[in-house]
């Protein structure tokens, strides 16, 4: 009976475990056991109605028996599985637990780590801006040293080398960067400035100092003036010095003319004085003299008188000179024609000049008329003509020119006035001069020749007589070489010339010319013509522009002056007739070749002359004022 009864509750205790384990475990886990054990159970109650014997007379006690000894032993196993189990979550929960920290651990590490990434990224960025920058700053510099219009270089203290130079020092030293590469700054220095220079380059130089005015060579070996401003760099390895140029020579030379031509007018001023003074006394002399004659009956008087006379004939000269050369003279003016002029002194030229030196003449083939003084123009070339020939030792050449210039905007910049100027030019082939002789070449009395024989006024007298006429006068000599002296004189205003031709000749008619004419040699020459008398002139080069002219100016425009062949679909007669067309009191010239006459159909009118190339001046003048001046 108990063990019946411990059968039975043993049998109860197994599910109920079994359900503890499942419960604690999950079906999953001990689901498989539990299944087994109920097997078992169940295998257990089958095998109970074979059961045929019994154990000491107790019935069913194999059967009890074996039930208990199952249950045991499930219960056995389930306590070894709960302990598995146990062991195997506890296993599992720290595996998780280590799980759990290895993964806060990495996900810490991995956020300091994203952390440390983003900022070497940050960090790299701004390096990389940084370089960015740097490197456009340093392009920037580059570019600023390479293209700086101010010539700039950099030289090694250690050693004078030259470590860069930037493009204007190299168009200012005529070299090339390979070249430069290779020089030393002593080198780009003129020679005796080298050891004055290593001086200075040993003073200090913080900052931005002017360095002085330093003569510096050229790759051709020609020297000029540099004013050097230099700086001290201390970004470099080794010791290096900035020097920034300027070039001086041009101001230099404006300075010394400035000096030169303050000298020149002080020391007008005192000739002219000095002259004016000279010319009462040796005019009341003179007087004196010439009045003395007619009463003198001593021969040997009368010869002292005449003495005394030429010698104030001969100061009465100086006097002129010193005149001319302070500028003081009354000038007696008119118009001139300067061809005409140097034509007029040929032959006392070539007398002056003797036999052992040929004079040449190139006169221009058109030289506008000058406002002045002919006397005094005369005295002038005279004086260039004897300073020429006291420059030839035996024989050779002057040459004489003439020629008219136009001056722009330009050629004011550099100190001589804007317009339209006559060239007259005295070369010859001489000795020539030294730049120091040049220096003094017009000051009064200065003479490169013994003093006994020249005063040195005749150049003073040349300079002051080309300044009283509003001119000026260059020179170019080299020693070996000759000489050149080169006057230019103002062209006469347009009713300076109107007044002179209108005193000698009729009435000269006004109005506009439409002047086409294709060759600009042959425009220039007519226009300058035109205008110098008065006329207001309209040019074209070619057809198309005079009828575009002639569109917005025909009220104006008095007469046609064209040629013949225009190289054009409308010649210089098809543009004349249909300027007449719209236009019929217009009066017209063409100008053609000989032989052109016949090649095209003459306007069916009057007013059109035809005249043969090449013409002259006064050809060109008198048709058209022939042809202003006719009616119809």
């Amino acid at each position: 009976m108990t063990l019946t009864l411990l059968a039975g509750l043993l049998q109860l205790v197994v599910p109920s475990y079994a359900f503890r384990l499942v419960r604690r475990f999950g079906a999953q886990r001990v689901g498989w056991f539990v299944v087994t054990a109920f097997v078992c159970m169940a295998t257990l109650h089958l095998l109970a109605p074979l059961q045929t014997f019994r154990i000491n007379g107790i019935p069913d006690l194999s059967t009890n028996l074996l039930v208990a000894i199952g249950s045991v032993m499930l219960l056995i196993g389930m306590g070894h599985l709960e302990t598995v189990c146990s062991e195997r979550e506890q296993a599992l929960r720290a595996e998780a637990k280590l799980r759990q920290e290895a993964e806060t651990q990495w996900q810490h590490e991995t956020r300091e780590l994203t952390q440390t990434n983003h900022r070497l990224l940050e960090e790299v960025s701004r390096l990389e801006l940084r370089a960015e920058a740097l490197g456009q700053s340093a392009t920037q510099y580059g570019f600023l040293f390479e293209e700086n219009p101010q010539p700039m270089w950099i030289i090694d203290l250690a050693n004078t080398r030259l470590l860069a130079t930037n493009k204007a020092a190299l168009r200012q030293l005529g070299f090339t960067a390979e070249e430069m590469a290779g020089l030393n700054a002593l080198e780009i220095l003129a020679p005796e400035m080298a050891g004055q220079f290593q001086t200075d380059l040993a003073r200090p130089c913080a900052t931005a100092q002017a360095r002085g005015v330093w003569p510096h060579l050229r790759k051709d070996g020609s020297t000029f003036d540099l004013e050097l401003s230099a700086v001290d760099l201390n970004c470099t390895e080794t010791p290096a010095r900035l020097i920034v140029a300027q070039d001086v020579t041009e101001r230099e030379r404006r300075q010394a003319e400035f000096l030169q031509t303050q000298k020149m007018n002080a020391i007008g001023k005192v000739s002219g004085g000095v002259g004016q003074q000279f010319s009462g006394i040796l005019t009341g002399i003179e007087s004196h003299a010439a009045s003395l004659l007619p009463k003198m009956t001593d021969a040997r008087c009368i010869e002292q008188v005449k003495n005394i006379s030429a010698a104030a004939t001969r100061g009465a000269g100086l006097t002129r000179q010193l005149l001319a050369t302070g500028s003081r003279h009354q000038l007696q003016t008119e118009v001139l024609d300067v061809n005409t002029l140097v034509r007029n002194l040929n032959h006392m030229l070539i007398r002056l000049v003797g036999e052992r030196i040929i004079v040449q003449y190139t006169y221009g083939s058109f030289v506008a008329p000058i406002l002045g003084d002919a006397r005094l123009i005369e005295n002038a070339l005279v004086n260039l003509i004897l300073n020429a020939r006291d420059a030839i030792p035996k024989a050779g050449t002057i040459t004489i020119s003439t020629t008219t210039l136009r001056f722009e905007r330009k050629a004011k910049e550099d100190g001589a006035p804007v317009g339209e100027f006559v060239r007259l030019m005295v070369r010859d082939s001489g000795c020539g001069m030294t730049p120091e002789v040049q220096a003094h070449l017009f000051e009064p009395f200065f003479t490169t020749r013994d003093s006994s024989r020249a005063m040195g006024l005749g150049l003073a007298s040349v300079y002051g007589i080309v300044r009283q006429h509003s001119g000026w006068i260059e020179v170019s000599s080299e020693p070996g070489w000759g000489s050149e002296f080169r006057i230019f004189l103002p062209c006469a205003p347009a009713y300076e010339m109107v007044g002179k031709e209108t005193r000698a000749a009729a009435p000269v008619a006004k109005g506009t010319v439409l002047l086409v004419e294709p060759d600009d040699r042959t425009r220039s020459m007519a226009r300058c013509a035109l205008n110098w008398q008065g006329y207001r002139v309209i040019e074209a080069d070619s057809s198309a522009l005079a009828l575009q002219f002639w569109e917005s100016q025909s009220a104006k425009i008095d007469l046609l002056l064209t040629d013949a062949n225009l190289d054009e679909s409308l010649s210089g007669f098809d543009l004349a007739n249909q300027l007449c067309q719209s236009k019929p009191g217009l009066k017209v010239i063409c100008t053609s070749e000989m032989g052109d006459e016949g090649e095209a159909p003459l306007p069916a009118r009057g007013g059109l002359k035809l005249m043969a190339k090449p013409f002259t001046r006064e050809k060109l003048l008198a048709e058209v004022q022939s042809s202003l001046a006719a009616e119809g």
